[in-house]
């Protein structure tokens, strides 16, 4: 009698309103609340923060019931979750120690450093999660959703909300490890909503708890900078989850009267409402459709916030003096200003070649602060490198939207920001010309295209990094061979004036090579390439002639498979082939600086808008730009450069595979 009475019990139901509770759902609320007071009663929780806790837990199930009203079950055990939550009960163990751009959390800073530059780094991390901030509302603005049931509408806020808030507390200096627990609790309730998504919660969930072990100044056997490091793939994963929920619809519909279907190609299924968004700027025909005006105003006002608000970056970083002003620029700026005349140009205490020379001496007749006109030049070119990254996606794309989107994302780029605004360097200047290179050569004009390649050689010699896909296009007949005499030929024509002053002849022909041998005692300095895993100190003689040697064998051996296979030569193999030369030259070719990597962040970035899914190969690119940057910037890498190979050894690899393998709309029969 008392094993029916029990199983009975074990298998009753009540019906309270429209809703079936059994007994095991009794039972597991009633132990669930019993032994989450218990725990946190001992753990020393004070009872108003058991009282937040059993609230964010009623959320939860509030959310995974208004979101999918079927799942009951996991409500349930979306509650229970969170009461037994480890960074909610462990939140009052001990008093944070916070520091100014990390407090113990992996964000960002803990990958770049967090003791040089707080200041600054404070302002400008800010401003760029603003500009990240205005970039998402105006994509969201400027495109209707394609969803339009309950349900999906509810998971698009949450999965916003967890999106918004990791990126934010992982630019923003100085956030703490409670800031982590909302976002935890969305990521809980979106894993009981798809399943597929609980690794990442469980991941969001240690980074949390890893960040509370060192704010509470407890030993952590993993550095801090490998949970900032999933942070940061936690931020791409749900990053581009939220991009397919909101412009793909790939989220699932529920049952209803109007079947439809958004595949993320742009595929029309047959619905009551043919709806689609495939991202190349097409309205839908609804009753509240933006007008032309009303678009393009759009896009206008995003621009001038943009630009405004990347101003304001470089503003914070001016003052900023970097070793290399402070070793060269500065004292050649000095050089001109004590001399009478442009002849000053033809001493021999620069190794840099005649152009920007000419911009310096320019800036030496002001009377202003050099660092800031250095910094302020470089600026100029920011802004037009990043006008013309958003004509060439337009050319890619037709798409106004992602036009202004890469113009933002380039103008505002890190990489960008601090090589010009904090670093006062010049990089921006030849691949600005180099990307007016690939635009005139997208416009089938091939003399100017050229014209802009050799003016980039005559600033840097790192212009040469994608030079073989020059020698690749000629072959494929957008340049005659008499077109590659304008390299030379710009160079000459920029000597010209310093020649005149009495410069001579040998030394601006020499100059790169001179360059060369200023220091040659390392084989990287700083950028990831092949000798950070051998040391770059290590026979750095043999390796580094060893190293040109095999490089130039690589680059022919590219370029015999390319042409083997007949790699098309249209317009969006023309960026990809690009982008693999400038990451495997700088790879492989010894004396490599931290700045190398400039040109293949714009490639990969305009790449990105032309194919989103190549999205993973520009944050990658990116990160290894930003952090290279560091182990000069801030004298040492936080992360150990060795970790950092590896990574580019996949970037490589994925960026040499997108370029030679066979693929029909790629590829021409030989003739």
């Amino acid at each position: 009698m008392v094993d029916r009475f029990f199983r009975t019990l074990v298998e009753k139901e009540w019906t309270v309103g429209k809703e079936k509770i059994s007994f095991a759902d009794v039972l597991l609320i009633v132990c669930t609340v019993l032994f989450g007071c218990m725990i946190r009663k001992a753990l020393g929780q004070s009872i108003s923060a058991g009282c937040i806790d059993f609230g964010c837990a009623f959320m939860a199930v509030f959310l995974v019931r208004v979101i999918n009203p079927a799942a009951v079950k996991r409500a349930y055990m979306a509650f229970s979750t969170v009461i037994f939550f480890p960074p909610l009960l462990i939140r009052e163990i001990g008093s944070p120690q916070r520091e100014a751009l990390a407090a113990a959390f992996p964000n960002a800073y803990q990958i770049i450093g967090m003791h040089l530059f707080q200041t600054e780094y404070t302002k400008a991390g800010l401003g760029f999660f603003l500009f990240l901030v205005v970039s998402v509302l105006f994509w969201f603005f400027d495109r209707k959703a394609a969803q339009d049931a309950v349900k999906q509408k509810a998971i698009l806020v949450v999965s916003a909300f967890l999106t918004f808030s990791l990126c934010g507390m992982f630019f923003v200096p100085g956030a703490a490890p409670g800031w982590l627990l909302p976002a935890n609790i969305a990521a809980i309730v979106i894993a009981y909503l798809e399943p597929k998504k609980v690794i990442a919660a469980f991941l969001l969930a240690a980074c949390t708890f890893a960040s509370y072990t060192a704010a509470f100044g407890g030993e952590m056997p993993v550095p801090l900078y490998v949970y900032a490091f999933v942070m940061l793939l936690l931020i791409v994963y749900y990053g581009v989850d939220l991009y397919r929920k909101f412009c793909t619809g790939q989220g699932k519909r529920e049952e209803t009267g109007v079947a439809e279907v958004c595949t993320g190609e742009g595929k029309k299924e047959e619905t009551d409402v043919a709806e689609v968004c495939t991202g190349q700027d097409k309205r839908e025909e609804t009753g509240g459709q933006q007008t032309g005006r009303q678009h393009m105003a759009l896009m206008i006002l995003y621009m001038c916030i943009v630009t405004v608000g990347g101003l304001a970056i470089r503003y914070v970083l001016r003052g900023i003096e970097s070793m290399d002003y402070a070793i060269c620029l500065k004292p050649w700026v000095e050089t001109f200003k004590k001399a009478d005349s442009f002849r000053a140009i033809a001493g021999d205490f620069y190794n840099y070649t005649p152009p920007y020379m000419y911009i310096l001496y320019g800036i030496s007749r002001i009377d202003a602060n050099p660092l800031y006109l250095i910094k302020l030049v470089s600026t100029v070119f920011d802004f037009l490198l990043a006008l013309l990254s958003g004509a060439i996606v337009m050319e890619l794309t037709r798409c106004g939207r992602k036009s202004v989107l890469a113009y933002g994302i380039v103008f505002c780029l890190p990489t960008v920001f601090v090589n010009s605004g904090l670093w006062a360097q010049c990089d921006v200047i030849y691949v600005t010309f180099i990307i007016a290179s690939i635009y005139f050569l997208y416009k089938e004009k091939s003399t100017l295209s050229m014209l802009c390649y050799g003016m980039a050689f005559a600033l840097k010699l790192q212009t040469l990094f994608v030079f073989p896909m020059f020698v690749y296009l000629w072959v494929r007949k957008k340049y005659r061979i008499g077109q590659f005499l304008y390299i030379p030929f710009v160079y000459g024509l920029m000597c010209i004036p310093s020649f005149l002053a009495g410069k001579s002849l040998r030394s601006l022909l020499l100059v790169y090579v001179e360059q060369g041998n200023t220091e040659p005692w390392m084989l990287s300095w700083n950028w990831p390439n092949i000798y950070l895993l051998f040391g770059a100190n290590n026979f750095y003689k043999r390796y580094a002639s060893a190293g040109v040697i095999g490089t130039i064998a690589v680059l022919m051996l590219l370029l015999y498979v390319m042409l083997k296979k007949g790699i098309a030569a249209d317009k969006q193999m023309i960026l990809k082939g690009m982008l693999m030369f400038s990451v495997v030259v700088p790879f492989f070719l010894p004396y490599m600086h931290e700045r190398y990597g400039f040109l293949a962040d714009i490639l990969a970035v305009i790449l990105f808008f032309s194919e989103p899914a190549t999205f993973p190969i520009a944050v990658a690119q990116v990160l290894l730009s930003a952090t290279a940057y560091t182990g000069y910037l801030h004298g040492a890498s936080i992360v150990p450069q060795t970790a950092y190979c590896f990574l580019m050894v996949t970037l490589v690899i994925i960026c040499v595979c997108q370029v030679i393998r066979v693929n029909g709309a790629h590829t021409e029969r030989e003739r």
